[in-house]
């Protein structure tokens, strides 16, 4: 039976609901499932290493989005820049962590209203 069920806590929404539809200016900017609509969303990488992280910016198809503590959040181009960048990261001493950033359901809202 289907249930339509509106609200702004988005975590609630994300657990609850098979099916999303995103509304701005009374116009749908997206639609699917929570995991469709994560899969729309630009790559997002959280790198952190021991050593030095400076060459990082100078990687092509990378930009660094900013600082994360220890880490740097960082968008490739496409996942074959990200696993070169990881690659060379090893290379260059240890990696601590390389984790894809999946975004919350109220991040994603935010990305697709901007405007």
């Amino acid at each position: 039976m289907p249930v339509l069920f509106s609200s702004h806590q988005l975590d609630l929404v994300d657990r609850l609901c098979d099916s999303i539809v995103v509304l701005h200016r009374g116009r749908v900017v997206a639609q699917g499932t929570s995991e469709d609509l994560r899969a729309n969303t630009p790559l997002r990488y959280r790198l952190v290493t021991s050593g030095e992280t400076a060459w990082v910016a100078q990687r092509p198809g990378i930009e660094v989005l900013g600082r994360d503590g220890e880490g740097m959040i960082l968008a490739p181009v496409d996942e074959h820049a990200a696993e070169r960048l990881l690659v060379e990261a090893a290379e260059r001493g240890g990696v601590k962590e390389f984790a894809r950033l999946r975004p919350s359901l109220s991040e994603i809202y935010r990305e697709v209203t901007e405007s």
